[in-house]
């Protein structure tokens, strides 16, 4: 599809909002996944674009489709396809895309931040990733897409998470109100193909997962379900 194509079509854009990184270890494939699975059970129609050459999100859709669960499906891609999958997920009626990106991905981090409408940064409240988020905020501004950090994998009721609040306080980039803890369900949830709002819907991960992406709707970062249905 031609530039001229995707600017005349009729079909709307999808929101495609990226789970962006340049540190590994942050969590951004399982954040990932949950947000499409939560997207999916509100009645969004919703795909993921898997850039990590790993492969990670693409082989948690296998263990979900194992399970009984084709949705939300997964493309595994180079960055290099980004534009042309959005383009024809949007013409099949794709209303959100998540994109899980490689880490340390260098030019092509700039390539997906521009063809995103947001970013999501997952953060590990710790001294390592604090260190190393500015690469990624830097790309978020170089790109002049909108961010937003989510604190991921926090230890439950460590002073640790107030501490990485004050510091990017100071990076001009706000951070989402909700913070995911580092609970074992979203380990269990993930070897299943599942999220943890759907292994244990009343568990305290559930919950938090929950909280986050009714934030995320109410921010306008993901968009209001289509049809009605509750996440």
């Amino acid at each position: 599809m031609t530039d001229i194509d995707a600017a005349t079509r009729t079909e709307p854009r999808p929101r495609v909002v990226s789970v962006l990184s340049q540190k590994g270890g942050t969590g951004k494939t399982t954040l990932s996944c949950a947000l499409a699975a939560l997207a999916t059970r509100a009645g969004m129609a919703t795909a993921i674009l898997d850039l990590d050459p790993q492969a990670s999100a693409a082989k948690w859709h296998d263990l979900r489709r194992a399970n009984g669960e084709e949705d939300p499906p997964v493309f595994a891609t180079p960055s290099s396809r980004m534009q042309a999958l959005v383009d024809a997920l949007g013409q099949d009626g794709a209303e959100l895309i998540v994109t899980d990106t490689a880490p340390h991905s260098g030019a092509d981090a700039v390539t997906v931040a521009r063809l995103s409408d947001h970013i999501l940064i997952p953060l590990q409240p710790s001294f390592p990733d604090l260190a190393a988020i500015t690469r990624t905020i830097d790309i978020a501004e170089v790109a002049r897409t909108p961010a937003t950090i989510v604190l991921n994998l926090a230890l439950v009721n460590h002073p640790s998470t107030q501490d990485a609040r004050t510091v990017i306080a100071t990076a001009g980039t706000p951070a989402a109100p909700v913070v995911l803890h580092r609970r074992v369900a979203h380990v269990n949830s993930f070897n299943l193909g599942r999220c943890a709002a759907e292994y244990e819907p009343a568990g305290k991960a559930a919950g938090e997962l929950r909280a986050l992406f009714g934030w995320l709707q109410g921010a306008g970062i993901v968009p209001a379900a289509s049809k009605g249905q509750a996440a």
